[in-house]
């Protein structure tokens, strides 16, 4: 797998700082540099990286950020400027590569909306980053029934879009399935 490992969303309500946070967990017992990166976000105001820290007081020189903020990155994407975006990332990165055995890399994490533009920057940065993505997906929101055709075809395209884009896709986690066979989610996923 390398040295990283990006995490993302793929879905509105995905829960994807929740397997960040239980996967940080159990890296850290195998990994003694083990570094939290979040490339897209509020800084250090961000909620996600406050939770990682506070859970896990993680030394300053093994957290990290960009400082661009979600409507930055997507503006930025929108105007075509996506080399921009990149190298505010790295130039914040590359520290953190040279500190840390293993870096966990989080995507954008909304949980009102997720837009293509957020998709696209996950896509753009785990490329450039030339990391292998876990993604996250949700089966279904606020106690509605797990739409299992509609669950599929998205993971599908969105691993489809990140091999597309030479991202290897380690697997996906799926998170709130309710009132479907879990067995059959199961099979058609890994199909």
């Amino acid at each position: 797998m390398g040295n990283s490992l990006f995490v993302c969303g793929i879905d509105q309500e995905a829960g994807s700082s929740v397997v960040t946070l239980g996967l940080y967990g159990v890296l850290r017992k195998a990994v003694r540099e083990l570094a939290f990166y979040k490339p897209i976000g509020a800084g250090a105001a961000d909620s996600d990286t406050r939770v990682m820290q506070s859970a896990y007081q993680i030394p300053p020189h093994l957290l990290g950020t960009s400082g661009v903020s979600l409507e930055e990155a997507r503006g930025l994407i929108a105007a075509q400027r996506q080399e921009d975006l990149l190298g505010r990332v790295e130039q914040s990165y590359n520290p953190l590569r040279e500190k840390a055995q293993f870096i966990l890399v989080q995507g954008i994490n909304n949980p009102k909306v997720v837009s293509l533009f957020d998709v696209e920057i996950n896509r753009h940065i785990a490329a450039h980053l030339r990391t292998p993505v876990l993604m996250v997906a949700r089966g279904s929101l606020s106690g509605e029934r797990t739409d299992v055709e509609q669950l599929v075809a998205s993971i599908v395209n969105n691993k489809r879009s990140f091999e597309e884009h030479e991202v290897e896709v380690i697997g996906v986690v799926v998170n709130r399935v309710k009132d479907a066979p879990f067995d059959d989610v199961c099979r058609r996923i890994t199909e």
